[in-house]
């Protein structure tokens, strides 16, 4: 039987389809065998394939764990009465207040907990929910700075965190996130410049950072930064604009008042 160096994928787990035709060699070579000898083949078998399974279990468990474990600290950073009442072992983390997950592989899809009386700081260990969509903590009492590692999250399409206290400056890392759509940081104390960079965000299609405390210039490639950018809100800051400004296409909402510009219009 001719071997196929070909791969199945199934979740996270991979199965070579070589060692597939290798068990169908097996069991075919049993047939010419004493009983004895092919219990033992097929006893062997058995345990080959059970050993997959664990192995894919095992995976789907520790990937499951890592999304539990990151909310909880999350939890652990925050007050709330809610979240203190309801995350907790004895409920399904896909039942927790606040938390969707996918049908297919019961993943965190989604951490939305707007306007719930939330204080506290951002956990790091957000940054492991890998499956992570939307992520909307918006009309809280948030403070702190925005950590680094929300920047990881390779699925993110919706990041909402206005109207809390975070200071500090704008992370690079949240302008390195290729799927994210929509991204408002309106309403918070942060401070500095915005970290453009080309081609790092080509889905992107709202941006707001109104009612900061920004500054500095913009980027000279505002078109190349922001490609398909549709809304964009720098109202109430302090920035240099740039003739690039003019470069994006796609615009079609501008919101620059209540800021101290210099330079010249373009």
């Amino acid at each position: 039987m001719e071997n196929s160096q070909s791969t199945i994928t199934f979740s996270e787990c991979r199965l070579d389809v070589s060692t597939t035709a290798n068990i169908g060699g097996i069991i075919m070579l049993t047939l010419a065998l004493p009983m004895e000898s092919i219990l033992f083949y097929l006893v062997a078998v058995a345990l080959l394939l059970a050993q997959f399974m664990v192995i894919s279990t095992a995976k789907v468990v520790t990937n499951i764990t890592t999304d539990q474990y990151a909310l909880l600290d999350f939890k652990a950073h925050i007050t709330s009465n809610i979240l203190s009442q309801n995350w907790s072992s004895s409920t399904p983390m896909c039942r927790w207040v606040g938390i969707s997950c996918g049908a297919r592989h019961g993943r965190v899809t989604a951490l939305n907990l707007p306007n719930m009386k939330l204080q506290g700081t951002i956990s790091p260990h957000l940054g492991n929910l890998s499956f992570l969509i939307s992520l909307s903590i918006s009309f809280n009492n948030f403070h702190g700075p925005l950590p680094k590692e929300l920047g990881k999250l390779p699925r993110l399409k919706r990041l909402l965190v206005y109207n809390n206290s975070f200071s500090g400056v704008i992370p690079h890392t949240l302008f390195n996130m290729s799927k994210l759509k929509i991204m408002d940081l309106g309403d918070n104390l942060i401070e500095g410049s915005i970290p453009f960079e080309k081609g790092q965000l080509p889905s992107l299609k709202a941006l707001s950072v109104e009612n900061n405390l920004l500054s500095g210039a913009l980027s000279d490639d505002m078109g190349e930064c922001l490609p398909k950018v549709e809304v964009l809100s720098l109202f109430n800051n302090t920035f240099v604009i740039p003739r690039s400004i003019g470069n994006l296409t796609k615009l079609k909402e501008l919101y620059i008042g209540l800021n101290n510009f210099t330079g010249m219009t373009p």
